[in-house]
């Protein structure tokens, strides 16, 4: 295994989690290799992911992230892109 191709991989992963019929349920949406991992190319990433499938960020309540701090707090760019 080759772990200098390991570190360099930037993958984008998207769960949503909803109700059905009262239940919370986790579904996978994709799994993206991207070239970078900029705090615009994961917003633009995940925006187009949700509009491809006829989602809405707007009507997201809450975002996780995974250490991705270009991503959170309120100046993260995809909090920012929610509230605009």
């Amino acid at each position: 295994m080759n772990l200098d191709l390991i570190l360099m991989s930037c993958l984008l992963v998207i769960l949503v989690r909803h109700l059905v019929d009262d239940k919370v349920v986790t579904d996978f949406l994709c799994l993206r290799e991207l070239g970078t991992a900029t705090a615009e190319v994961l917003a633009e990433e995940i925006k187009q992911e949700l509009e491809d499938r006829g989602l809405s960020l707007h009507n997201c309540v809450a975002i996780m992230c995974d250490s991705a701090n270009v991503m959170r707090g309120a100046k993260g760019v995809l909090m920012s892109e929610r509230h605009a």
